[in-house]
C-alpha cells in the first residue's frame, strides 16, 4: 500500500507550486503585513515549505513506511473512487457521502477487509481532493497541507501580537520557529490539519471574546464562521484537543469579564467557583463524548494506560517510556499525573536518546526545561502561581498545556509518537512562559538574552594597544 515515491516530475511540480506560493505571498497576500512582521512572515513561510519537503524525504528514504505514506496511497485510491462511475452517486455526492462507502470500495480493491476510521478519512479525503490540483504529486499535496497549517499559525501569531505587541519575537519563536512544530506540523498528517485549525480557532476566539475592539456584525460573522469551521475540523480529527482546549478558553473569557461583577464578595469567590464549574464541564464532556474521545474517554484512559504499562513491561522498544504502575484505580492514575505531564513537556532526557531524531527532541526538551526553571526562578514560584491564578491568558495557556500533556503523556507509548502528539501544546506553553515573565518584569525575555549576549561579546572583544 505504501508504494509512494518522489519522482523528478513531482519534484518539479513542487518547485513550481512553491514559487507561485512565494510570489503571491510576498507580492499580494503579504502586502498589508506591518513592516515589523514581514521578515517573520517570509521566514515562517520558507520554513513550512522546507518542512513539507523534509518530512516527505525522511518518510520516503529514511523510514520507508508510516501513516503519511499510507494516507497518500489511500488518497490516490480515493481519487479513483471519485472519478469511477458508481450508480446513484454524482462526483459531489461521493465527496460528501460517508467514508464507509469508500471503505467498501477499498475492501473490494484490496480483497481484504478495510476498516473505517473517521479521523483518518478526513486526511484521506482532503489529500484526495488536493491531488486533483497537484496531479497526484506527493510533495505538492503535502505542501498544501503545510500551507494550511501556516495560515492558522500565522493568524494565531497576529492575534497574540495584538494583545502583547512587545512580545512579538517570543510569539514568532513559539508559534512559527520551534523545530518539532515546523517539522511535524508540515506533513500529510492529522497533526498538520489539527494544528492549523487550532491556530484559526484561537485567532477567532481572541477577536470575538478577548480583544476590546468594535466589531461590526459582518466582522463578528466572519470570526464566528472560522471559529465553527476550525472547531469542526478538530472535532472530526482529534476531538480530545477540544476537550483540553475548552476549559482554558472558558477560564480566559470568564476572567476577561470578571470586573463586570459588581458584588465584591461574589467577585472574590469567582475563581474557585469557576474552577469547580470547569472541572464539572471536563468530567461531563468526557462522559458525553466518550465514543468520540476513544482512548481519551474517562472510562478508557485507565484501560489505555494499563495496556501500555503491560506492553512496556513485556517488551523493550528502545524509545519506550514508563510513567509508573497502573492497577486500574483512579487513585493510581492520579499519582502518575506529574510523571505524565513531565514526560510530555520535558522528556526525553539526553541519556534516553538512541537515535538522531530523539537527540533533536531531547535538545528541544532540555531548552523547555531550562526556560521553565529560569522563568519560575526569576519570577518566584509562588508569585508565578499568583499570576497564573489571576491572569486569564496565563490560566488558559497553562491549563490547556497541563491537561493536554497529561492526556498525551499517559496515552502514548514511546517518544517517537509523543513528539508528534504533543505539538498542539508547544506554542501555548511557550507563550505562557513568555507572558508570565513579561507580567513580572515588564521585559521581553528574548530582548534580555540578546542584550546579555551583546554585552558578553563586547566584554570579550580584544582592546587595541596604544
Amino acid at each position: 500500500m505504501n508504494s509512494v515515491t518522489i519522482t523528478f516530475g513531482g519534484f518539479l511540480i513542487f518547485l513550481l507550486l512553491s514559487g507561485i506560493v512565494i510570489f503571491l505571498s510576498i507580492n499580494y497576500f503579504g502586502k498589508n503585513i506591518p513592516v515589523l512582521y514581514k521578515g517573520i512572515f517570509r521566514w515562517g513561510l520558507f520554513l513550512k515549505i522546507f518542512g513539507a519537503l523534509a518530512i516527505d524525504f525522511i518518510y520516503v528514504f529514511y523510514y520507508t513506511y508510516g501513516d503519511t505514506l499510507t494516507y497518500f496511497s489511500l488518497s490516490r485510491l480515493y481519487d479513483d473512487f471519485l472519478f469511477q462511475h458508481i450508480t446513484g452517486y454524482s462526483f459531489l455526492q461521493k465527496i460528501l457521502v460517508s467514508g464507509k462507502d469508500f471503505s467498501i470500495y477499498a475492501t473490494n480493491f484490496f480483497k481484504v477487509p478495510f476498516g473505517y476510521n473517521k479521523d483518518a478519512m478526513v486526511v484521506i479525503k482532503t489529500a484526495g481532493i488536493l491531488n486533483i490540483f497537484t496531479f497526484k504529486s506527493f510533495l505538492s499535496t503535502t505542501l498544501l497541507f503545510s500551507l494550511f497549517s501556516f495560515t492558522g499559525l500565522w493568524k494565531m501569531f497576529r492575534a497574540f501580537s495584538t494583545l502583547f505587541p512587545k512580545l512579538y519575537k517570543e510569539f514568532a519563536v513559539a508559534i512559527l520557529f520551534i523545530p518539532s512544530l515546523v517539522f511535524w506540523g508540515s506533513g500529510l498528517l492529522k497533526d498538520t490539519l489539527s494544528i492549523g485549525a487550532l491556530g484559526w480557532l484561537t485567532w477567532a476566539i481572541i477577536h470575538l471574546f478577548v480583544l476590546k475592539e468594535h466589531k461590526s456584525l459582518m466582522q463578528k460573522s466572519y470570526y464566528l464562521f472560522w471559529l465553527i469551521f476550525a472547531a469542526f475540523i478538530i472535532y472530526q480529527i482529534k476531538i480530545y484537543i477540544l476537550g483540553a482546549f475548552l476549559p482554558g478558553v472558558l477560564v480566559w473569557i470568564a476572567f476577561n469579564n470578571k470586573e463586570k461583577i459588581k458584588n465584591k464578595y461574589i467577585r472574590g469567590f469567582f475563581t474557585p467557583i469557576l474552577l469547580i464549574v470547569i472541572i464539572g464541564i471536563i468530567l461531563l464532556g468526557f462522559n458525553l463524548f466518550s465514543d468520540e474521545l476513544g482512548a481519551y474517554a474517562l472510562d478508557n484512559v485507565i484501560d489505555t494506560a494499563i495496556g501500555l504499562n503491560y506492553n512496556l513491561s513485556k517488551y523493550d522498544a528502545g524509545s519506550s517510556y514508563s510513567i509508573g504502575t497502573f492497577d486500574g484505580s483512579l487513585s493510581s492514575l492520579v499519582t502518575t499525573f506529574p510523571a505524565a505531564v513531565n514526560v510530555a513537556l520535558f522528556r526525553p532526557y539526553f541519556w534516553e536518546v538512541n537515535s538522531i531524531v530523539m537527540l533533536l527532541s531531547a535538545v528541544e526538551s532540555f531548552l523547555f526545561t531550562f526556560f521553565t526553571l529560569y522563568i519560575f526562578f526569576k519570577v518566584g514560584f509562588f508569585k508565578s502561581l499568583s499570576y497564573i491564578y489571576g491572569k486569564g491568558i496565563l490560566a488558559f495557556c497553562f491549563l490547556f498545556s497541563i491537561i493536554f500533556s497529561f492526556a498525551v503523556g499517559i496515552s502514548s507509548s514511546n517518544f517517537g509518537t509523543l513528539v508528534r502528539y504533543k505539538i498542539p501544546l508547544i506554542p501555548f506553553y511557550t507563550i505562557g512562559l513568555s507572558v508570565l515573565y513579561y507580567y513580572a518584569t515588564n521585559l521581553s525575555i528574548i530582548t534580555v538574552f540578546l542584550k546579555r549576549y551583546k554585552r558578553t561579546k563586547t566584554n570579550q572583544a580584544p582592546t587595541k594597544s596604544t
